[in-house]
């Protein structure tokens, strides 16, 4: 086993060997045929060489002592760095999740000034049904319908919800108050012609912003301009007129469901089929319809 120093070799002196002290080592040499003055250089050499080897085990210890401490210095530091990226992370992650559910609270102050008109706000959860490219009543979009949304917004803040998942990704509050304006809604073949006027140009307008592909914003402002302009529009029987809004409700809503089903198959919805609305012609004709007429 090596002898290895407790004390900085460096800072060793050499022992007077010529002294009493050392008197025995140097009789053990002069025994052996040495002169005094030559056992005491040779115990003088022997110490220098020994403290030659122990300078060189006092510098290897002090290097792998350095290295480690630099080892674990490195080690902490990493740590402390991941603990402190991971901290961030959860901030993030946090604050994220907080503008997902708060989404309103965070939207950036625009530089326009107020608006000569009112917006139009419809409930969120009809914009992710716009957005998605599914069918919505054009009640929503009937004064009616955007007095009513704006009442619901008004309330919103009092009453109780839950956070449910957009189609976008986005987390969106949904207030229990939305199953009370699911009920005031009017089917489109019950509006009158001038709400259904009305709330087709906003519609058009709102899938435009929804990012309705342009083709089939055309085909809709097509069908709906060709049910105004259709000769029924101005006919003196007022079934004629409630037919054109049955024609494009049950229309529509065909429409919808068959690019929704499984053969994804698609058509022109804006030509109107005669055929189609002398059927729903005939329906207002019923005892129903006619009875609510007069």
């Amino acid at each position: 086993m090596a002898h290895t120093p407790l004390l900085d070799p460096r800072r060793a002196a050499c022992p007077d060997y010529s002294s009493e002290a050392y008197a025995a080592c140097r009789n053990t040499l002069i025994q052996g045929g040495m002169e005094e003055a030559a056992a005491v250089e040779f115990l003088v050499k022997m110490w220098e060489t020994q403290n030659v080897a122990d300078i060189a085990i006092w510098d290897a210890r002090e290097a792998e002592r350095q290295a480690a401490t630099a080892e674990n210095d490195r080690i902490r530091r990493e740590a402390e760095a991941a603990a402190e990226a991971m901290r961030v992370q959860e901030i993030e992650a946090a604050d994220k999740e907080e503008r997902k559910k708060n989404r309103a609270k965070f939207l950036p102050i625009g530089d326009g000034r107020v608006p000569d008109t009112m917006p139009i706000i419809v409930p969120a959860a009809i914009t992710a049904k716009l957005r998605a490219g599914h069918r919505v009543d054009l009640w929503h979009y009937t004064n009616a319908g955007l007095l009513h949304a704006s009442a619901d917004l008004d309330a919103e803040s009092n009453r109780a919800g839950s956070f449910v998942a957009a189609p976008d990704g986005t987390v969106e509050f949904r207030p229990t108050l939305a199953a009370a304006s699911s009920r005031a809604v009017i089917q489109d073949r019950d509006l009158s012609m001038e709400d259904f006027m009305v709330a087709t140009y906003r519609l058009l307008a709102a899938m435009k912003e929804a990012g309705w592909p342009k083709d089939r914003v055309r085909m809709f402002a097509d069908f709906w301009n060709n049910i105004n302009n259709h000769p029924r529009r101005v006919s003196r029987d007022p079934r004629d007129v409630r037919a054109l809004l049955l024609y494009q409700d049950e229309q529509r809503t065909q429409w919808h469901n068959i690019t929704a089903s499984a053969t994804g198959a698609t058509y022109d919805l804006s030509v109107i089929n005669e055929v189609r609305l002398d059927e729903a012609f005939r329906t207002i004709c019923t005892a129903g319809y006619d009875r609510e007429i007069r």
